[in-house]
């Protein structure tokens, strides 16, 4: 479902300290429905190697496909492939990333449960939506700070807010953006 967080979890582990420390070369794709294999290749190629995409322009796919995987042969890498949708996509994609047995790392995202099983995922972790208390938590910490109290008269509306966002994160964030500018 969109909205619940799996983009924001992948990019917490993505800058995670010690994940940071582990890997040596770190590479965000994004794919969505409207997927183009040669701007992933080129997102691809911008985080390996920091050069103007315009210097790739002449350049055909294969080639660019072939710079990809040669820049990840060898040191251990972590892609995070966002928002796939379908497994043709995945079987597009797939072989830019060599399996080198050297602890690099592929993680996915999607929205579709067969995406993840079709990639061969150990254990896909599935994304739950929130509670009432986390996502009344989650607002109210959006709204007045991680630190700060909150006024006790706004716990009932902040708690009704809360429930009709049905424990997206997303929604509640978007909520608690209009509250702010509100209140500002």
């Amino acid at each position: 479902m969109g909205g619940i967080g799996k983009t924001t979890l992948a990019k917490k582990v993505y800058d995670h300290f010690p994940i940071r420390y582990h890997f040596d070369i770190f590479v965000w794709v994004t794919i969505s429905q409207e997927f183009q294999y040669r701007n992933v290749l080129l997102e691809a190629l911008h985080c390996v190697s920091k050069k103007n995409p315009k210097e790739y322009d002449e350049m055909y796919d294969n080639e660019l496909a072939d710079l990809v995987q040669k820049s990840l042969k060898g040191p251990r890498y972590l892609v995070v492939v966002d928002d796939i949708w379908s497994t043709d996509v995945w079987d597009s994609i797939s072989q830019i990333f060599p399996n080198r047995n050297n602890g690099s790392r592929v993680l996915l995202t999607t929205r579709e449960t067969d995406v993840a099983i079709y990639a061969n995922t150990s254990n896909p972790h599935k994304m739950n939506l929130l509670d009432l208390d986390n996502s009344w938590k989650l607002l109210r910490d959006k709204v007045f700070g991680l630190e700060h109290d909150h006024p006790p008269e706004l716990e009932e509306i902040g708690k009704k807010i809360a429930e009709k966002c049905q424990g997206l994160p997303l929604i509640i964030s978007v909520k608690s953006l209009l509250v702010i500018q509100i209140n500002a």
